[in-house]
C-alpha cells in the first residue's frame, strides 16, 4: 500500500531494534514505492535517509545517484556511512561517476586512518574497471601525490583480486617506477613489493618489474624479509638465482629462522 510509505519513513526515524529496522526496510521494498521513497534522502535524520538509501537500492527502480551516495562516504553518522559504503562497493557499474568523488577522498591528507582503510577496500571493489585503474595508476605514479594517496593505491592493488588478464600495464610501470625510485620513496618499497606479490603477473608482461624485484633481493641492506618477498613475488616465480642469491635462501631454511622466513 503506497501510501503507507511517509508512515514508514517516519518510523525509521523512531529508536528501533535491528529486527524493526529491518522490517521497515524490508516493507519499503515490497511497496516499490521509488519517489515517494526518495523523500527519504532529504529527511535529517541520519535514520531515515539510512533507511531509504538502502530500501532504494535494492527495489527495481530505485535510481540512486552514485555522486549523492559517495557523499555519504563523509558523512558524520556512522551507521550512514557504512550503509553508503556497502552500496559503493556492489555497483561497479557507478565507477566512472565515482571516480572523482573517490580520488579527491584519495587526496585527503587529514583522512582518517579507519575510513582511509575503508576507501583502499573500495578502490580494490571497484578496481576491475577502467576509470578506478587509471585513478589508481595515476596517484602512484604522480610524483606530487601525498604519500598518504600512494599507499593507498597501493593497499588498493593489493585487494583488487584481479586475474592476470585484469592487471593493467599501468599498473604494473606504476609499481617498477616506485620500485626504483629514489630514497624519498623508501618507506613505499614494501607495499609496492607487497601489491606485486598479491596481483597475479606474467613474466612476459613484468618488463622493468622483474628486475626492479630482483635488484631489491640482492641487495643485503634490505631486511630479510623484504628480499624475501621480492624474490617470491618475480612474475613467473625465480628461475635462475645466481651464486649469492641461492646462498641467502640456503641461509634462511634452517629451523632457527622464523616459520615465515622458512616458508
Amino acid at each position: 500500500e503506497k501510501t503507507a510509505v511517509p508512515a514508514l519513513l517516519a518510523a525509521a526515524g523512531e529508536p528501533a531494534d535491528r529486527a524493526l529496522e529491518h522490517s521497515i526496510t524490508y516493507a519499503l521494498i515490497e511497496i516499490a514505492d521509488p519517489v515517494a521513497t526518495a523523500a527519504g534522502l532529504k529527511n535529517t535524520d541520519a535514520r531515515v535517509v539510512r533507511t531509504a538509501l538502502v530500501a532504494l537500492d535494492q527495489m527495481e527502480g530505485g535510481r540512486l545517484d552514485p555522486a549523492f551516495v559517495a557523499g555519504l562516504l563523509s558523512s558524520a553518522d556512522a551507521k550512514l556511512k557504512e550503509s553508503a559504503s556497502w552500496i559503493v562497493g556492489r555497483h561497479r557499474e557507478w565507477a566512472g561517476a565515482l571516480a572523482g568523488v573517490l580520488g579527491q577522498r584519495l587526496d585527503r591528507r587529514d583522512l582518517p586512518a579507519a575510513e582511509r582503510a575503508e576507501l583502499e577496500k573500495q578502490l580494490g571493489k571497484l578496481a576491475q574497471t577502467a576509470p578506478i585503474q587509471e585513478l589508481v595508476a595515476a596517484r602512484l605514479q604522480d610524483g606530487s601525490a601525498s604519500r598518504a594517496a600512494r599507499e593507498s593505491s597501493l593497499q588498493a592493488m593489493a585487494w583488487s583480486g584481479l586475474n592476470e588478464k585484469q592487471v593493467p600495464s599501468g599498473w604494473i610501470s606504476g609499481l617498477a617506477t616506485t620500485l626504483e625510485g629514489d630514497s624519498s620513496n623508501t618507506e613505499l618499497v614494501p607495499l609496492a613489493v607487497a601489491a606485486a606479490r598479491s596481483l597475479p603477473l606474467a613474466q612476459s608482461t613484468a618488463g622493468r618489474l622483474s628486475p626492479a624485484l630482483l635488484r631489491i633481493a640482492a641487495d643485503d641492506k634490505n631486511s630479510d624479509e623484504l628480499r624475501l618477498s621480492a624474490l617470491a613475488a618475480v612474475p613467473g616465480g625465480l628461475v635462475k638465482p645466481d651464486q649469492s642469491l641461492f646462498a641467502f635462501l640456503i641461509s634462511k631454511l634452517p629451523r632457527a629462522e622464523t616459520v615465515a622466513k622458512r616458508t
